[in-house]
């Protein structure tokens, strides 16, 4: 609602706009996938999805399904989102 009485509607849905066509006419198409070695963390507060969902798309090496958190888990849960990314990279060193 803050969008429309504000009149900022539109610019705030471009993102997505711009984000949707880089996906559909760039480089990457829908039915690519992408082998860089990927690790998901799913918090509560996200929409769920099962990891088969994400294995369609991208190369899966770690799927976890946090205990809290939510869209702005780097400023809700720092100690859980910082610690999910040092156990996935620390397995890259």
């Amino acid at each position: 609602m803050i969008y429309w009485i504000s009149q900022t509607i539109n610019s705030s849905a471009r993102a997505y706009k711009v984000a949707t066509e880089a996906t559909y006419s760039g480089p990457m198409k829908y039915n690519d996938y992408v082998e860089v070695p990927t690790g998901i963390a799913l918090f509560p507060g996200e929409a769920p999805f099962p990891k088969e969902w994400a294995d369609r798309k991208v190369n899966v090496q770690r799927f976890q399904k946090m205990e809290r958190g939510g869209h702005f888990a780097a400023m809700e849960v720092p100690e859980l989102w910082t610690g999910e990314l040092q156990t996935f990279f620390s397995q890259y060193k």
